[in-house]
């Protein structure tokens, strides 16, 4: 029972170990979630994972890329045209619902169509954006549930950079 009155500080050291400060463990956790924002960085520019974009920017390009980008906005349904074909009718995936937003030209599938705003996965390898060569879009989900997971997933990332970055700096201590 006498052991169970050790702070925890003095109980997670081993003999001869230092404790970490709270300064250090912030700057090494820094410096982790730099890090991994650099190799995000380096996956995005070589297509691996998809960066943010704008629809307006992907509208002003008009321009076949190389990579995925996560965009926000609108489907909006163009002029029904009977051409008899399996596929969807055109639509644009536009950067607000009002009239005159600047948008491109996806080709959804039917279970990514959705109302209201959501965020996608526009594939630049796929087309320009014109009507005659349009992009293809994936939708991950609502815009408001996105938003949401990507809050909670920073906030888990910042947790573990701060529980790793102790064991670092404990780590870099013993080497020096």
């Amino acid at each position: 029972m006498a052991s169970a009155h050790k702070t925890p500080s003095v109980v997670a050291q081993g003999p001869g170990a230092s404790t970490v400060t709270l300064g250090e463990r912030t700057i090494a956790a820094i410096a982790l979630l730099g890090v991994a924002a650099l190799i995000y960085v380096i996956l995005g520019l070589t297509g691996v994972v998809p960066l943010p974009a704008s629809v307006a920017s992907l509208a002003r390009a008009q321009k076949i890329g190389h990579s995925k980008v996560v965009v926000s906005g609108y489907y909006v349904t163009q002029p029904f045209i009977g051409y008899g074909g399996v596929s969807l009718p055109p639509y644009v995936f536009a950067a607000g619902s009002e009239k005159g937003s600047p948008g491109v030209h996806v080709a959804p599938e039917l279970p990514d169509v959705k109302a209201g705003k959501v965020a996608a996965v526009i594939d630049t390898a796929t087309g320009d954006g014109s009507e005659a060569s349009p992009f293809v879009v994936h939708t991950i989900g609502r815009w408001d549930r996105f938003v949401t997971a990507v809050a909670v997933g920073c906030l888990i990332a910042i947790a573990f950079a701060l529980w790793l970055a102790g064991t670092v700096v404990s780590i870099v201590r013993r080497r020096v």
